[in-house]
């Protein structure tokens, strides 16, 4: 919804933020394999490998952040979703906001995983279709072809064929890098790896799925200005351009397939929404529990799965009734794990001279100059501080880890080559 919204007012330029997605999984599809062969079972783990429960909870810690940041955003677009469905009814955002928190931490609580696993199954399926095929096609023909959109679009100052009008070469390469290094941050992208049924899987599934998100990109980019040329008082009727969507597919779209395309959104989102919350309650009871509480059952354990979706179900409820906007808000996680995990996760997987000091203020350093940054209003190097906080990150990881590289703090990667 953010990024059709986006190509509301920058035309073919909103592409790039796919491009350097779909570039990053592609290119992920390459270490996936190393990261299927060290055998862990989260980010946590395989950063901190056997450096002990200091890297460990820090990196959880951060990884429950930023799972509940998307899933506060998560919270923020299904909510919107329904006040637009139930427009006729008046349906207020607070209201809707509720009714999204309750079917998330429900869903999640009883289905834990294994819904998940089926939710994202189903969910490629309804959006692949949706988006890439059918939203497109009705854009177009609702709007009098390709070639109309085309000039609505240029009648604005932007263009629908030319990514690179308007923009300078640095832009172009800020939003595809923060992008394309978010990819591999996202602790929910490892941790599929982690949960592939073999290497050779994980790279498979992996390119295929940067391949699709490219396409995603082109059909979101159709549906998007569309939308614009067919609903011109959008922004005026609705207060923001993020509504461009649901918008055009309630409107435009045959009865039966409104329906579709509307589950197609809302699927993704709650897929979305249950791993964030399960993945950020699971960082915190597995990861920071476990060791606070060495001795817990996995009785014990579950329960306080179940306990801490609860918790910051409800947590993600206050944050989405002030979320100003979904795609700053999603910049900013992504800048925090660019910043924070992709040195470290660089050095653990392929530096055997890496040590428990160094990835440890590799991690803290990177999060603590991208937030830092972010509160002071400043950009910095690429007009993102996950660049900055990447640059730090990785000086500390080297400086520190020769610093302190003595052979008990040394540790090498055990990798199945075999997995």
């Amino acid at each position: 919804m953010g990024v059709a919204g986006d190509v509301v007012n920058v035309g073919a330029f909103a592409v790039w933020q796919y491009v350097g997605f779909g570039l990053g999984l592609i290119c992920f599809s390459i270490i996936s394999p190393r990261i299927r062969g060290a055998k862990k079972q989260s980010l946590s783990t395989l950063i901190a490998g056997e450096f002990g429960n200091t890297p460990r909870v820090i990196v959880a810690v951060l990884c429950a952040i930023y799972c509940m940041g998307s899933a506060t955003i998560c919270i923020r677009g299904m909510s919107s979703i329904i006040v637009y469905v139930a427009e006729p009814w008046g349906v207020s955002i607070e209201t809707a906001t509720i009714v999204t928190t309750l079917i998330a931490i429900i869903y999640t609580t009883l289905g834990g995983l294994y819904a998940d696993v089926w939710a994202d199954v189903i969910q490629f399926l309804i959006m692949a279709s949706g988006i890439i095929i059918i939203g497109p096609a009705v854009s177009i023909i609702e709007s009098g072809g390709i070639g109309i959109i085309a000039d609505f679009m240029q009648s604005n100052g932007v263009s629908l064929y030319n990514p690179f009008q308007g923009n300078n070469i640095v832009s172009i390469l800020s939003i595809m890098l923060i992008m394309f290094s978010a990819t591999w941050g996202d602790p929910t992208v490892p941790q599929r790896a982690m949960a592939s049924v073999s290497g050779k899987s994980a790279k498979k599934s992996f390119f295929i799925a940067g391949v699709s998100a490219i396409l995603f990109g082109i059909g979101i980019l159709i549906i998007g200005a569309g939308g614009a040329y067919l609903i011109p008082d959008l922004v005026e009727r609705y207060g923001t351009s993020e509504a461009v969507f649901p918008i055009f597919v309630l409107n435009y779209f045959p009865t039966g397939m409104k329906g579709f395309m509307i589950a197609a959104v809302i699927s993704a989102i709650l897929s979305t929404l249950d791993s964030m919350l399960l993945m950020a309650s699971t960082s915190l009871v597995y990861d920071v529990g476990s060791v606070i509480k060495p001795g817990a059952s996995d009785k014990q354990l579950n329960k306080g799965l179940r306990i801490g979706v609860i918790i910051l179900g409800s947590i993600g409820l206050f944050v989405a009734l002030k979320l100003p906007s979904m795609l700053s808000a999603m910049y900013f996680i992504f800048s925090l794990v660019t910043g924070a995990f992709l040195a470290p996760l660089l050095a653990t997987l392929y530096w055997e001279k890496a040590t428990k000091w160094g990835i440890t203020l590799g991690v803290v350093s990177g999060a603590v100059v991208v937030i830092g940054m972010y509160i002071g209003g400043v950009m910095g190097l690429g007009g993102d501080p996950a660049f900055t906080g990447l640059i730090i990150s990785s000086i500390f990881v080297y400086i520190v880890s020769y610093l302190t590289g003595g052979s008990k703090s040394k540790r090498v990667l055990t990798v199945s080559e075999e997995a």
